[in-house]
């Protein structure tokens, strides 16, 4: 009675073939490659666009946190000293 031998595993030599295989440079039509770099360029100005507003909106509210510490300072008639944080350092 004949043994049913195991399931053979690729050779080293066939590895590399099949991974060659799927390395293989992609080729796509200058049409396509203008679309995707125009959509590239399209979310790289909507990326900048979001950074901007963001940008303005954290100064906008680094602002009225500053306005809003000097009130406060003025309305305790404090004026601004070292915090004893920085003096112990």
């Amino acid at each position: 009675m004949g043994e049913s031998s195991p399931p053979r595993r690729p050779t080293r030599e066939s590895r590399r073939s099949r991974k060659s295989r799927k390395s293989r440079t992609k080729y796509v039509t200058v049409r396509a490659f203008e679309e995707y770099k125009a959509e590239a360029e399209e979310r790289f100005a909507q990326l900048h666009a979001m950074m901007d507003e963001v940008e303005r909106d954290f100064e906008t509210l680094l602002a009225a946190l500053e306005r809003m510490a000097k009130a406060q300072r003025e309305r305790k008639g404090v004026v601004k000293k070292p915090s004893s944080r920085k003096a112990a350092k």
